[in-house]
């Protein structure tokens, strides 16, 4: 006779279940605490069947089983356990303990980057972490602050970006701190860990204190790069840096960005004497000005520093002439050099013809140029021919195509090339199959321009034929259509290139035509955007497109109609970010079906869900225990959950 070591009334019980399960095929509804009283029967009798049927009410009171039932839990089991611990129950230590951080860590992925909103040097500087239990913690502190009373968390975290710093955790580890528009009290000593070899602190309104706080704290850190960005230093604030740089040096610090800060041509100028002959690698003065000011940065030419940047200068003779010097020196291999967006109360942007002037005569060392948003119609572009350019931004500058098809062959030896926003109309493809054959270019922004729907498509086919290396492609806002869409299909299908990012948003691609074409393989695409397109509910070529396409991690969906998601989220298995804002979001059960099937961690839906549909999704987050962050407009704060982190942001 079997003994079975159980209440005779859990085991009747149990077997009333599978009863019913063969009668009908299904298991009836259980709730959470019945879960649990025969959690340990259904193991010890190997019933799996009903085990998953049980897991997610199991999952979502993890901390009430009892030690030795969670150790006869299968191996194969976990991952899906893991997954389906909702949010607002999950405790880091208690999984790891019981599960390793493995598990956890694919539960909590993200497309992790660092917050480099406005940072002139984020591909030039930026902390990479490399380490699983790191990344694990950073992703748990990212999705929550809750988190960091974790032990895990606490022990193994090296970077916070937050908007919302609003506890006071000592993290020895701690090797990357954003602070953003952070009410910052009356002291930021409590932020400012010794270990931070990255610190930003953006928009948080600084007083000559904090500065003075600041000051204290280098000396006596590893601290590399500084950003004091947009934080109202002013005059007095520059020149206490400037006087503590003069007085006792730099000590580990390399990299200094004071732009915006309201500083004007004497603060500047006192800054750039201090720093002339100084280690310093970067140093970015960007919007400080508030006149003419070639007196003020007349020492330029003595700064020996690699990356510089003076965005918003006002440009007259003199102060093409100081620049011009400067750039003649081998010293500096980055400039940005950029205009305003929009210039209130200053001079007009640099003309084409003072450009020509400008770079004429740049040290051969030079490799990045960043130039955006001046006038440079009818500019002489060949003054970039014979340099040795691998980054070159003329994004907004009102460059036209003659002037652009002159150096076509400038992008058979770039790495980084921005022309976006210039509303030039291509009359030719022959600088798109340029772009196409290079084998040196690996960013491309072509956002912004009109690009005949052939043009677009014989570029894609191109590519989908050469030894391509670009990684960024950004080709939205151009006008393609239906042969571009084929040509992409076409590339994608080829499978013999990787995007991180594919930018196709904002176009007419993707409508249905009779038409028909099919992928036929797969291309890696991290990152698509697909936005803008169309809005029809139903569209053969974008299920083909993304058919084409594997790994996709973050799909931007804006405008396009939520039934469509839901017919392509078949293929999107493994996506970390969606977008899907400005649609009609009414079902929520096709909701919750999209969120499980693309297992989605953050979802963006901003002017989407009307009231009572997002309440409803508040109320279900047992059935999408993968989801970690919503964001969606302020008009919905009344429906805020614990459940999730909810990011309130209303699109402009």
């Amino acid at each position: 006779m079997l003994f079975i070591p159980h209440d005779s009334t859990v085991v009747e019980h149990v077997f009333k279940l599978v009863e019913q399960f063969d009668e009908s095929g299904k298991y009836p509804e259980i709730l959470e605490n019945e879960a649990l009283e025969i959690l340990e029967c259904v193991l010890d009798l190997g019933i799996y069947s009903l085990l998953e049927h049980i897991l997610p009410l199991i999952s979502q009171n993890l901390k009430d089983v009892p030690e030795n039932v969670i150790y006869k839990i299968p191996v194969y089991i976990i991952p899906k356990l893991v997954e389906e611990i909702p949010l607002a129950r999950l405790d880091p230590d208690l999984v790891i303990r019981y599960f390793g951080y493995e598990v956890l860590l694919s539960k909590v992925q993200l497309l992790y980057h660092t917050l480099n909103l406005l940072n002139p040097f984020f591909d030039i500087y930026d902390y990479n972490e490399t380490n699983p239990l790191a990344k694990l913690a950073n992703n748990l502190i990212r999705i929550s602050p809750r988190f960091s009373q974790s032990d895990f968390v606490r022990n193994n975290c090296t970077i916070i970006e937050s908007k919302n710093y609003d506890f006071y955790v000592n993290f020895p580890k701690l090797k990357v701190l954003y602070l953003h528009s952070v009410d910052v009290g009356d002291s930021i000593e409590p932020f400012l860990n010794p270990s931070i070899i990255k610190l930003s602190i953006v928009k948080c309104h600084l007083k000559p204190l904090h500065v003075e706080q600041l000051i204290r704290y280098i000396p006596y850190s590893k601290v590399e790069y500084i950003s004091l960005r947009d934080n109202r230093i002013g005059a007095k604030g520059c020149s206490m840096l400037s006087d503590f740089i003069k007085n006792q040096g730099l000590f580990n610090l390399r990299y200094l960005d004071i732009g915006l800060n309201s500083i004007g041509g004497t603060g500047i100028h006192q800054m750039i004497e201090v720093i002339c002959k100084s280690p310093l690698k970067a140093i970015a003065f960007d919007g400080n000005f508030f006149a003419p000011c070639a007196n003020e940065i007349s020492h330029i030419p003595l700064v020996i520093c690699p990356y510089i940047s003076i965005r918003a200068l006002h440009w007259d003779d003199a102060t093409v002439s100081n620049i011009q010097l400067a750039m003649q020196e081998p010293y500096t291999r980055w400039w940005d050099l950029s205009a305003q967006v929009i210039h209130k109360n200053s001079d007009p942007d640099l003309s084409g013809k003072m450009a020509e002037q400008l770079f004429t005569k740049m040290a051969p060392e030079i490799e990045h140029l960043i130039f955006a948003n001046h006038h440079l119609t009818n500019m002489n572009l060949s003054c970039f021919m014979e340099m040795k350019l691998k980054t070159l931004v003329l994004a907004n500058s009102g460059l036209d195509y003659p002037s652009l098809q002159k150096v076509t062959y400038i992008v058979l030896k770039l790495e980084y090339f921005d022309i976006s926003y210039n509303q030039m109309t291509f009359t030719s493809p022959s600088f798109l199959i340029q772009c196409a054959e290079s084998k040196t270019l690996k960013f491309l922004s072509l956002t912004n321009n009109t690009i005949p729907d052939t043009f677009g498509e014989m570029f894609f086919i191109n590519l989908s034929q050469s030894q391509s290396q670009i990684k960024t492609l950004r080709i939205s806002e151009c006008g393609l259509s239906k042969r571009s869409t084929y040509g992409l299909i076409t590339l994608l299908s080829a499978g013999n290139m990787e995007f991180d990012e594919l930018d196709v948003s904002v176009n007419q691609m993707f409508h249905n035509t009779k038409d028909e074409i099919l992928a036929s393989g797969q291309t890696k695409v991290t990152k698509f955007m697909i936005g803008g397109n169309l809005t029809d509910n139903h569209s053969k070529h974008l299920v083909e497109t993304i058919k084409a396409c594997k790994d996709i991690q973050y799909l931007d969906a804006d405008y396009i109609n939520f039934n469509l998601v839901r017919e392509i989220s078949d293929y999107l298995p493994n996506l970390f970010t969606l977008r899907t804002s400005y649609v009609k979001i009414q079902d929520i059960k096709v909701v919750i079906d999209v969120l499980r099937k693309t297992k989605t961690r953050v979802l963006y839906a901003q002017n989407s869900f009307k009231t009572k549909t997002f309440s409803l999704l508040m109320q279900s987050w047992s059935e999408v225990p993968m989801l970690l962050e919503i964001h969606v407009e302020s008009r919905l704060k009344d429906n805020m959950s614990k459940q999730f982190n909810i990011v309130f942001e209303d699109l402009k």
